[in-house]
This record gives structure tokens, sequence and C-alpha cells, in this order.
């Protein structure tokens, strides 16, 4: 098997995994509105988190057309392959720190999401902690970018 192949694999197993995510996400939302009516929960603590998962369902639902335009195109499959695996991109990413970066963003995102439903002082520290590392993040893709 070549290595369009095996790409093509992994981009249908990465459409599955975008159509779970959507799933839950109607589930998450239902369950926030049914815990906002029970609970009493404060109202910008259910949008700021109804916000979070439709601005995150916007960008799954375009990386799936992307996806499915590209298994469906052998021209677009090959050009998402070679952007994909381009080695001066990970290189850059490497040298930023791109995952570990990634795994501090995403829990001050969900520290952010759980933390608005409990004190308001925790939950902007944790939102400005997150602005800032998101920005110092894209600070050094830009340099680096630029550099390399």
């Amino acid at each position: 098997m070549d290595k369009l192949d095996e790409f093509r694999n992994t981009l249908k197993l990465r459409l599955r995994l975008a159509i779970v995510y959507n799933s839950l996400v109607v589930v998450f939302l239902a369950a926030g509105n049914y815990l906002h009516e029970r609970f009493n929960a404060p109202d910008f603590a259910i949008g700021f988190a109804t916000g979070i998962f439709i601005g995150l369902e916007f960008l799954i639902v375009v990386y799936m057309v992307r996806c499915r335009a590209a298994l469906q195109d052998d021209a677009k499959l090959k050009a998402m392959y070679i952007k994909e695996n381009d080695e001066r991109k990970q290189y850059i990413m490497t040298k930023i720190g791109s995952a570990g970066l990634n795994l501090v963003v995403g829990g001050l995102v969900l520290g952010a999401l759980f933390s608005c439903f409990i004190n308001m002082t925790v939950f902007v520290t944790l939102l400005c902690t997150l602005l800032a590392t998101s920005l110092i993040k894209g600070a050094l893709k830009l340099y680096y970018f630029r550099s390399v």
C-alpha cells in the first residue's frame, strides 16, 4: 500500500472521529440547556460554552468538507498530503513545541469552560492566560515561518 492510500485511510478515520465529535457537541448543547434550566446556571456560562462548541463545530465541518473533497479528487488528496507532511512546517512546529502548547491551550479551554460555571474571577484569569498563550504561539509561528 502506498503512502497516498495510507493517507486516504487516515482521512477516513478523521472523518469518522469528526462525526463522533459533532454528535457529542449536539449532546453537550442539549445537556447544557437542560442544566441551565434545572440548576439556574449563569447565562454568561451557558453562552460562553455554546459559543466555544459552535465555533469548534464550524471548524470541524470546514475540515470535513476539505477531507471529503480530497477523498474524491486524487490531485487534492496529493496536495493535502504534501501540505501535511511538509518537512519545513514539521521542523517549525517542533521548534515552537507545538504538541505541548496544543495540550496547554486545550487544558486552558476546558478549564475556562468549567470555571465559568463556578467563579468568574477564575474564568477571566484562565481566559487571559489562554489568550496570552495563543498569542505567544502565533507570534512564534510567524517568526519561524519568516526566518526559516
